[in-house]
């Protein structure tokens, strides 16, 4: 029987022995104390549950026995015996319980110190414990990992100090007997397992009996800092060589500021420096605020943008920048408020060092006019470095009158040359009018017969008619917007491309080309995938495009042998370097490949009524555009077009960027 078991066993045995003995004798003999020993034997090794279980067993039996043998008229030295039994079953309990208690005490004590021991193995210092005589009863783990030596043999021998620089040895010996009992905290060199020495920072701190209060030893560790010392060493070096290139640096800054004293005197350039540091607060409490740019600011806050230029202040100006002006050397020096009237081109010209300034930049080019002496105004191409940690602007200015002069001149020779080549261009442009205008023309031919014919009809069908009407003021709007832009390049040159929805200018030239597509047995489809359809081109140049190689495209689809319903396929897509691209597909016969390579050649045509000016039009257009155009067969038979515009997004996107 295992021996956990066995004591129980017995207990329970010993227990029915005694309460059959008390049954038979009658409760006269004193066999019931003996009910302490089978709790003894029970609960030796329980718990709290076991123990107060066979407690109450052992209680509960000798009263039972009682009970049956002398109730209802007990005698009194029975019931004197059976006190005396719940008494010292009673008092066994209770030994019982204190043994328990003490057993988990020590139980937790230990599970304590091992823990204490275990957490102190894994820190990384050397912790160490001693006696009030200075002995050492304890080291972790780590001053063998530190020294190399075993922690059990330094304790064994007592001279784990011996790892100690001998300088810093005596140091803390003395310290250890000198201190009393105060907390000591002490650097010293301990010797680690590769013979180097290393810096360890030391503490002790008293420990003392918890009752008497007096001094039983001492609680200590060593925290390796020999990395923060050499850093520290190596800093204090680097401040002196810091120092010493800081005095050489002054020196050499003093040489080389009176040279660029001397440059800035005797350079033939025109050259002026203004002092920043007044305006930088508010420049600065602009930019913290989240303004977008100064001008926003200043709308916000009236008088801004005034008083940041009050803040600029002129340093100075060479002689080079004086004689531009008019001033000889006998007006001495500008006044450090010029340019004084603070507005128009001059204070532009300031407003672009504030805005250097607000967004970070360093260096600005332009152009602007400095007031000169006596009222003159001189224009001067400047550039502008900006120093932000000193809020310098150096300036230099270059006088570009005579430039100026030379430019007007060139510009009216260009204006004279450019009405000259207009008005050569006139025959081109009359025989690409012609072509353009043909189009809508037939277009408004065949929609004023059709018209005739829905009133015709018994009853006149007016929703048809009225719906032909619709495109043929679509068809006159074209016409007056050829001659529109017919006219402005005739006159002011090409009208300016602009972002404009290609999608809805699709579905507008679809609309206008309704009755046209129809008669050819032509249906369209758009298919588009961009998220944002808008293009850089100009509406009536694009339109004319898509109406020119739409109509192509009905045409080849009528000219197919067998006619029959065609299909044209509009397909708008994406394609590199932020360009959209347009392919129109018809299911006609295709092109002839002798005839690929001169389709945009002007006046070549396979059409026996066409000019040839259509799609050397469209290709004028588009490279406008700054697009490309080409155009051959695609996989299914017939022809196709493609070119490429400018999408808004990306121009939008490349100038955010600049």
């Amino acid at each position: 029987m295992p021996a956990g078991v066995a004591g129980p066993a017995l207990a329970l045995a010993l227990a029915g022995v005694i309460f059959v003995t008390d049954e038979k004798v009658g409760f006269h003999a004193a066999v019931s104390v003996l009910y302490p020993l089978v709790l003894v034997l029970g609960a030796g090794r329980s718990g709290r549950r076991g123990i107060h279980a066979w407690t109450a067993l052992c209680l509960a039996l000798p009263v039972i026995s009682f009970i049956s043998v002398h109730m209802p008229r007990p005698g009194v030295e029975a019931a004197l015996r059976l006190t005396f039994a719940l008494a010292v079953t009673g008092l066994t309990s209770a030994l019982l319980l204190g043994r328990l208690r003490l057993r988990e005490a020590r139980d937790a004590r230990d599970s304590s110190e091992e823990t204490l021991r275990q957490f102190a193995e894994l820190i990384p210092q050397i912790l160490f414990r001693t006696d009030a005589d200075g002995r050492v009863t304890y080291l972790n783990a780590w001053f063998t990992r530190l020294t190399g030596r075993s922690a059990e043999e330094a304790l064994a021998r007592q001279d784990w100090h011996e790892a100690l620089h001998p300088e810093d040895r005596d140091r803390y010996l003395r310290l250890r007997t000198e201190a009393g009992t105060s907390p000591q905290r002490i650097h010293v060199r301990a010797r680690d397992s590769a013979g180097q020495y290393r810096w360890l920072l030391l503490h002790r701190r008293p420990r003392a009996d918890p009752v008497t209060g007096a001094l039983v030893g001492w609680y200590g560790s060593c925290i390796d800092v020999d990395a923060e010392f050499r850093a520290a060493a190596e800093i204090r070096d680097l401040n002196a060589r810091l120092e010493r290139l800081a005095a050489q640096r002054e020196d050499a800054l003093r040489r080389s500021e009176h040279r660029f004293r001397a440059l800035f005197d005797d350079l033939n350039i025109a050259f002026a420096e203004h002092d920043l540091s007044a305006a930088k607060p508010l420049v600065d409490a602009a930019r913290d605020a989240g303004a977008a740019s100064l001008a926003a600011h200043d709308a916000a806050h009236p008088g801004y943008i005034a008083r940041c230029l009050a803040g600029i202040r002129l340093v100075g100006a060479n002689r080079a920048m004086l004689q531009m002006l008019g001033y000889g050397e006998e007006t001495g020096p500008l006044d450090p408020a010029w340019p004084a009237p603070r507005r128009g081109q001059v204070a532009q010209m300031l407003l672009v060092q504030l805005e250097a300034l607000f967004h970070g930049r360093c260096h600005v080019s332009g152009s602007t006019t400095l007031p000169g002496r006596e009222g003159r105004s001189i224009p001067v191409a400047f550039g502008l470095n900006l120093i932000p940690e000193s809020c310098t602007a150096l300036s230099t200015f270059i006088d570009i009158s005579e430039q100026q002069a030379a430019h007007a001149a060139m510009l009216a020779a260009q204006s004279s040359l450019a009405r000259a080549g207009r008005a050569a261009t006139m025959g081109a442009l009359s025989t690409s009018l012609a072509h353009e205008l043909n189009q809508p023309v037939q277009a408004l031919t065949t929609e004023i017969d059709t018209i005739r014919r829905w009133l015709q009809r018994d009853p006149p069908e007016m929703a048809r008619a009225l719906r032909t009407l619709d495109r043929l003021a679509g068809n006159g709007a074209r016409i007056a917007a050829i001659m529109r832009r017919t006219r402005d390049q005739l006159v002011t040159g090409e009208a300016p491309a602009m972002p404009m929805d290609l999608r809805a200018l699709l579905r507008e030239t679809s609309g206008l080309l309704e009755g046209e597509l129809s008669q050819r047995s032509a249906r369209l489809r758009v298919d588009c995938t961009l998220d944002d359809p808008r293009v850089i081109a100009e509406r009536v140049g694009l339109q004319q495009v898509l109406v020119n190689v739409l109509l192509n495209a009905a045409e080849a689809i009528a000219a197919r042998p067998g006619g029959g319903p065609g299909l044209i396929r509009v397909l708008v897509g994406e394609a590199p370097g932020g360009m959209a691209c347009i392919r129109i597909r018809d299911d006609g016969p295709g092109i002839a490949p002798q005839h690929l390579e001169k389709l945009f050649e002007p006046f070549f045509t396979t059409r026996a009524q066409g000019m040839g000016m259509g799609l050397h039009i469209c290709r004028g257009i588009i490279e406008r555009f700054g697009g490309t155009i080409s155009a051959g067969n695609h996989a299914g038979g017939g022809a196709e077009v493609r070119f490429t515009l400018p999408r808004a997004r990306a121009r939008a996107c490349a100038e955010d960027a600049a």
